[in-house]
């Protein structure tokens, strides 16, 4: 039982964006009393960790998630498609976990931001601003958009899993929490 409830609690920290095994190991030891620190522990909003807005953001405003997958890429893709000659600002943002901003090496945190400066540089011809985020994806992605007044949020899916066949859960979830309009983009599509 006291197993059980570690891993409960570690569970509940786990889907609250602070997936490092370190909280497991601690929920193990303290029980069922995990759930009570835990629920301290997580966050309930996310938090902007590093931001490179561009030089003009007037216009029309699109956020796009990029997390270095192919399916993040090719949502950038379809969001340059999309905004080709439209006077407007392209928002990359990458969503780190809680534990990314808290690591020393700071690693986490200098990978997304290096993974999104590349992806401005690759598009000269774009206004873009950058943007890493610690928390939640889709909570995170949703507080990008409502700060940036965004028009549209373009986020890939993988669609794995066996809940998850057409949409993948952090799609699923920007579907459900946004207040904007929300394109989810297929690689196969």
């Amino acid at each position: 039982m006291w197993l059980l409830g570690g891993l409960a609690g570690y569970f509940y920290l786990y889907r609250h964006a602070h997936p490092h095994p370190v909280w497991l190991l601690a929920g193990l030891v303290l029980g069922p009393f995990s759930l009570l620190v835990f629920m301290d522990r997580a966050e309930r909003t996310s938090h902007v960790l590093v931001e490179q807005p561009a030089a003009d953001s007037s216009g029309m405003k699109v956020v796009v998630g990029l997390d270095g997958s192919p399916e993040s890429r090719h949502a950038l893709s379809v969001a340059e498609q999309l905004v080709a000659d439209r006077a407007c600002c392209l928002v990359l943002c990458a969503v780190v976990d809680y534990d990314a901003e808290d690591d020393p090496s700071g690693a986490g945190v200098a990978a997304a931001k290096e993974r999104l400066v590349q992806a401005a540089v690759s598009m000269p011809e774009h206004r873009v601003s950058v943007e890493v985020v610690a928390g939640r994806p889709a909570q995170a992605l949703a507080e990008v958009a409502e700060q940036q007044d965004a028009d549209l949020i373009v986020v890939g899916t993988r669609g794995r899993g066996l809940s998850r066949r057409l949409l993948g859960s952090v799609a699923e979830g920007l579907l459900a929490i946004s207040q904007r309009p929300v394109l989810v983009t297929h690689q196969g599509a």
